[in-house]
């Protein structure tokens, strides 16, 4: 009885004894593990950090590729425009220079025309007498004024003017061509050459 009670006691002990090393190493087990887990979170962090400063980098640096690809293209296209501007200006001087040398030749035939040819007394009265009525009813406003006519075989060559001086001289002078157009006597005319000189022009007209 007596070695069985000492032997229940020796268990006891041993058994506490046990225990007690068992929780002291899961106690430092556990330290250890929550120490690393301290050590560790700081540096995933970093880690973190530089993975979007990385990350803002590359978009940055994608971003400014993309805006100097777009500026080379504006350049490409300014460059094409300058180009077209400049071959269009071009054309546009070598029209007017040679409207310029047709007019010059148109004038210069005309009035060899005018210098050159005899009279027609029947015809040029007959064109001289339309154009007159022509100024005369004409429902413009201010009246047209007749300041030279003159017509041989086959020409006439007038001067109309106005008194109008308040900036519509180009308006005014096309509703005077409307007019011209519309009358059965400038039908017979296939050649017409017309200087404008603000609120003056010359009509030069032939048949042929």
């Amino acid at each position: 009885m007596r070695v069985t009670y000492l032997l229940t006691i020796f268990i006891a002990v041993i058994s506490g004894a046990l225990l007690s090393r068992l929780y002291f190493k899961v106690s430092e087990s556990a330290i250890i593990t929550t120490s690393n887990e301290t050590s560790v979170q700081p540096a995933a962090k970093a880690l973190l950090s530089k993975g979007k400063l990385v990350s803002s980098l590359v978009d940055a640096s994608e971003s400014t590729l993309l805006l100097q690809q777009e500026n080379q293209q504006l350049k490409q296209q300014i460059s094409t425009l300058s180009e077209t501007i400049t071959a269009q200006q071009a054309q546009l001087l070598a029209l007017q220079q040679a409207n310029a040398t047709r007019d010059n030749q148109s004038i210069v035939y005309f009035e060899n025309l005018l210098s050159l040819q005899k009279r027609d007394e029947s015809w040029a009265y007959q064109v001289e007498s339309a154009i007159q009525d022509f100024v005369a009813t004409a429902d413009l406003y201010p009246q047209l004024q007749l300041d030279e006519l003159g017509c041989k075989a086959t020409v006439c060559q007038f001067t109309l003017t106005h008194d109008l001086n308040d900036g519509h001289d180009l308006y005014y002078w096309r509703n005077v061509n409307d007019f011209l157009l519309k009358q059965p006597w400038w039908q017979q005319f296939n050649y017409t050459l017309v200087i404008n000189n603000n609120n003056q022009v010359t009509y030069t007209i032939s048949t042929k």
